[in-house]
């Protein structure tokens, strides 16, 4: 079973990677800044997920061959 907490940190992180994906897109050079208000959420919320912004993007490549695996 999936403690509320642990369930709600997952909705985050996917939160943060989401608005990743968009602001890195849209402008490789954002800031964690950016990508933070993108998500709706403070800075210091991205690094209770990630250490800084190179943990982020190899948290999007993870995702990514994650996605490819199922496929």
């Amino acid at each position: 079973m999936i403690s509320r907490s642990s369930s709600r940190a997952h909705a985050t992180r996917a939160r943060i990677l989401e608005a990743a994906l968009r602001e890195l897109g849209r402008d490789p050079d954002c800031s964690l800044g950016d990508i933070a208000g993108a998500a709706g959420l403070a800075r210091r919320t991205i690094y209770g997920h990630f250490t800084g912004r190179a943990a982020l993007v190899q948290g999007l490549a993870a995702d990514a061959g994650e996605a490819v695996r199922r496929v």
